[in-house]
């Protein structure tokens, strides 16, 4: 089997080339709300991440894991 590595980097998601990035999330009054570290993704994405989580069922409470495709992005 063959396992790839895992990198953990502080730079910004516009920098770096990545198959995956993990998020933060947490649970607000009305839905998820992003952590920091999120905004480029969200500006990526057009302002929609926080919509797109809601949208998918997130609710930000721990230890859930919500997988958003991003195609191209």
């Amino acid at each position: 089997m063959t396992t790839n590595p895992l990198n953990i980097s502080t730079e910004s998601a516009r920098s770096v080339a990545a198959d995956a990035l993990v998020l933060g999330v947490r649970q607000g009054p009305d839905g998820p709300v992003l952590a920091a570290g999120a905004q480029d993704v969200d500006a990526a994405l057009n302002g929609t991440l926080a919509a797109t989580l809601t949208a998918l069922g997130a609710t930000g409470k721990q230890d859930e894991i919500t997988k958003v495709p991003a195609g191209d992005q």
